[in-house]
């Protein structure tokens, strides 16, 4: 048994644009009025991958290098 999808309904640019604005209109008013905690900060936890990470260059003497600039 086969179910076919209806087409969606064709709505002008204008339309569709007002409606995209009022759903993202309606969500961004529903996270703060709804009562709703969608997440939380846990301070407690220990992160072990690193995303990101940096090291300074090193600057000491090389042994048998003279001391004139490398450019």
């Amino acid at each position: 048994m086969i179910h076919q999808v209806e087409k969606p309904i064709e709505r002008s640019p204008l339309r569709r644009k007002i409606g995209r604005e009022f759903y993202i209109a309606k969500r961004f008013l529903k996270w703060p009025f709804s009562g709703t905690k969608f997440s939380k900060i846990d301070h407690n936890v220990k992160f072990t991958n690193i995303w990101m990470e940096h090291k300074s260059t090193l600057l000491r003497k090389l042994k048998d290098v003279g001391n004139r600039p490398s450019h």
